[in-house]
């Protein structure tokens, strides 16, 4: 069962795209970027944990857009649905004010220049800075937990024993017919 600190806790859910989710919650990407500042659209403010729900996106051809020189290939699998991988907490927002500044910050939010990411600096667009994060031991299907928006569980959710099952990854990047469970 996923837990943090021995509780079962209920909280509001935030979409990320694969491959973004589980960087984020393993620490390889410490800004998140969206076009609204956080705390808005019903979505927790400042140092408010939230659930990681790692969605499909565009799957494989998501990959030569982002930054994954030295993230382990086992999180370049895109999963099948969508599933709560890791829960995090930003400590604040802040909005671009250059294309300079974007650039500069690639390490962090992971999007390569030229990728389908990519920010051309004609719309808003905000970086959460990562407070903390963590991922869960097992992985929970999202769609068995709640109906999610397009933004994820705009209301408290409280993952159940039931709902979680064993993530697989690649341990092999040479064979990757080989797996473990973990």
């Amino acid at each position: 069962m996923p837990t943090l600190a021995g509780e079962t806790p209920a909280m509001r859910g935030l979409n990320v795209q694969f491959p973004f989710a589980r960087m984020l919650v393993q620490g390889y990407k410490t800004v998140e970027l969206r076009r609204y500042p956080l705390g808005s659209r019903g979505l927790p403010e400042a140092g408010r944990p939230m659930f990681v729900i790692e969605t499909p996106g565009a799957g494989a051809r998501a990959l030569p857009g982002v930054l994954t020189e030295d993230v382990p290939d086992d999180l370049l699998d895109p999963p099948r649905r969508a599933r709560v991988v890791g829960v995090v907490a930003f400590a604040s927002s802040t909005r671009y004010d250059s294309q300079a500044a974007f650039n500069h910050a690639r390490a962090q939010h992971r999007v390569g220049q030229g990728g389908q990411f990519d920010w051309n600096g004609a719309s808003a667009l905000f970086a959460w800075q990562v407070q903390t994060a963590r991922l869960l031991e097992s992985f929970v299907d999202a769609a068995d937990v709640a109906p999610r928006q397009i933004l994820g569980w705009l209301r408290p959710v409280c993952l159940s024993e039931k709902r979680t099952h064993e993530a697989t990854f690649e341990t092999d990047n040479a064979d990757r017919s080989k797996r473990r469970r973990v």
